[in-house]
């Protein structure tokens, strides 16, 4: 899939930050994907993928997924999948997931608009039993 402009521009400045930050910063648009599983890398158990890893003292502690789109059930999907899944997969190497902050950064919306209900909507509902600790929604200009 061709990579919007905004996308682009969003992903690059999320990378400078957190590299600015003494983190080592991962992304699937880099030539590399970054696959998550539950259990065994395998086709059969891949569930997700994320734009962004941003790993500290080789553990990953960030996940970013990078939205133009407020469609709740994408939300939704994107939050569950990431938290079921207990692998990541990056180039060769296989990280344990565990303990992971979720960001949604997310188009700014330019209008007054339902969207900020229904995050907060799904924020309030949707509990987390996996790899996940906390998520939560970023508005990137």
């Amino acid at each position: 899939m061709v990579e919007s402009k905004w996308h682009k521009k969003a992903r690059l400045n999320i990378i400078d930050y957190y590299k600015n930050g003494g983190y080592t910063v991962e992304s699937s648009h880099q030539d590399k994907k970054i696959v998550m599983f539950r259990d065994e890398p395998s086709r059969s158990n891949f569930l997700s993928d994320a734009d962004i890893a941003v790993i500290n003292d080789n553990n990953i502690v960030k996940i970013i997924e990078i939205q133009q789109t407020y469609r709740p059930k994408e939300i939704v999907g994107i939050i569950k999948t990431t938290d079921i899944c207990n692998k990541c997969k990056i180039d060769d190497k296989i990280y344990s997931l565990s303990n992971v902050e979720l960001t949604i950064a997310l188009k700014k919306d330019k209008e007054k608009s339902k969207k900020p209900i229904q995050m907060q909507l799904i924020k309030d509902n949707i509990k987390l039993d996996g790899c996940l600790r906390s998520f939560h929604f970023e508005e990137v200009v």
